[in-house]
């Protein structure tokens, strides 16, 4: 499925027209969702990509059903629940859309925070996760260069600042592997975090640092 670029995001214009064609591609597969509830678990094999504290973090790989001669596009799912909670399998039907026709796709486990933090841990393990499977791209038959990122609300947040904020990576990561995407697709997205958007208690004055809207 070849509907984004090959090359990195150039100018505003062209990352607003992929941004807003990726998310009416997606919405034909919000639009026929089934009335009934989503299933608990993720769809897809489940891969380590991250051990922390003892913990592994999982991502669930749903690949197309068919072989393809050449390496697939990607997108990569982050769960919203405002970096506290929030339903790891919430894109399993968006998930199940996309694979049936060509794409792999990837649901992300990562931590969750206390009332009081901030979304630091979540964003390590978002850039974590989208650079393992850029450096595993080769054995997920994944095309590297055509990897898409989205989220709903604060799991917008995670793939808007993996793709534009630099900062809060993991110390173990490789920071020569990107965690940018080449095509964004946020649905409800939190990307304002000043005193008129969302989560500004959990930035308080470095929210411009930590905004997505305020790195475009």
């Amino acid at each position: 499925m070849p509907f984004f670029s090959r090359s990195p995001i150039g100018s505003f214009a062209r990352f607003w027209k992929v941004g807003v064609l990726g998310m009416a591609l997606l919405a034909g597969a919000v639009v026929e969702a089934p009335a009934q509830q989503p299933r608990q678990q993720p769809l897809g094999e489940r891969i380590v990509y991250k051990t922390v504290d003892g913990k592994d973090l999982s991502l669930y790989v749903l690949q197309p059903s068919q072989r393809a001669a050449t390496p697939r596009a990607a997108i990569i799912f982050f769960h919203g629940g405002g970096w506290v909670g929030g339903p790891l399998a919430q894109f399993n039907h968006q998930a199940q859309y996309l694979a049936a026709r060509g794409m792999v796709a990837i649901q992300v486990e990562y931590r969750l925070i206390g009332p009081h933090g901030t979304p630091q841990v979540c964003v390590e393990d978002a850039k974590s996760s989208v650079r393992w499977v850029r450096a595993h791209a080769r054995s997920l038959h994944i095309d590297q260069n055509r990897i898409a990122e989205s989220g709903g609300s604060a799991g917008g947040y995670l793939a808007a600042f993996a793709t534009m904020v630099p900062g809060w990576d993991d110390a173990g990561d490789n920071l020569q592997v990107s965690p940018r995407a080449n095509l964004l697709v946020l649905l409800n997205p939190v990307i304002d975090n000043s005193p008129s958007g969302y989560g500004y208690a959990r930035f308080g004055a470095d929210y411009k640092k930590y905004s997505p809207f305020f790195w475009l």
